[in-house]
């Protein structure tokens, strides 16, 4: 009997494989949170696929392929991770810590201002240790960020001192053109992203509004 003479065998083969084409068309190259609410399906669709190897293979061949299989697997497995997915991870994790902590080391030293606010997307490292007032640029802390329809306007409405931005936009789509602005610090930060490994430039620019 042919394994692909079965319409269930069809489907747990595309499901599988499609999940993993999809990231390596992706070029997904660290562990992404979003892939996890695959697993559970994957686990299943494998465990049918491994149950009904009793009616194409006899006992001893049974063992044999499922063997096989796993050796596959976990061959495949340890070599995505230790290639691919933990350096990514370590390069991507590093450089963004140590730029932002960079980044709020120099608001919190800066004493040309008093009760400092920050506006950028990625708020936890910076709000914690910059002791400037947050202004979340995702919205995931600050729901007032849907009341604007885009950067520009809510920037131009919060007016923080300082902006951060990870080329996720332009200063000139950010701020008004009349508005005055100083580099303070710029740094390229590796992996920036699950299918994005080409460095991001991150720069911290102070507002003169």
């Amino acid at each position: 009997m042919q394994i692909n003479s079965k319409p269930e065998f069809r489907l747990i083969l595309l499901w599988i494989a499609g999940f993993y084409i999809f990231y390596i068309l992706k070029n997904v190259t660290i562990l992404s949170r979003y892939s996890l609410m695959f697993t559970p399906a994957i686990i299943l669709f494998t465990g049918i696929l491994l149950n009904n190897l009793h009616s194409i293979f006899n006992e001893k061949l049974n063992r044999s392929v499922v063997l096989l299989y796993l050796i596959i697997i976990l061959a495949t497995n340890s070599f995505i991770l230790f290639n691919t997915v933990i350096p990514s991870s370590n390069d991507f994790a590093q450089g963004f810590q140590n730029t932002f902590k960079k980044i709020s080391e120099i608001i919190k030293e800066d004493t040309s201002k008093t009760n400092k606010s920050v506006a950028l997307t990625d708020v936890g490292i910076v709000g914690t240790f910059s002791q400037a007032k947050v202004y979340d640029l995702a919205g995931l802390v600050d729901s007032d960020r849907f009341n604007y329809p885009n950067y520009a306007e809510y920037v131009f409405a919060k007016k923080p001192d300082y902006l951060i931005l990870r080329e996720e936009a332009g200063i000139s789509e950010v701020i008004p053109h009349d508005v005055n602005y100083k580099i303070l610090f710029q740094k390229k930060v590796p992996g920036f992203g699950i299918n994005s490994p080409e460095p991001r430039t991150v720069t911290l620019y102070k507002i003169f509004w």
